[in-house]
């Protein structure tokens, strides 16, 4: 129950992150 909890959470974290360095790649286009 605790890891599939912890889980969600890491794996939310981790899609908000790709998503914020997609929005900052998309603004800066490197």
């Amino acid at each position: 129950m605790l890891m599939s909890l912890m889980d969600k959470h890491y794996a939310r974290s981790i899609k908000s992150g790709l998503s914020n360095l997609i929005k900052h790649r998309n603004n800066f286009t490197l």
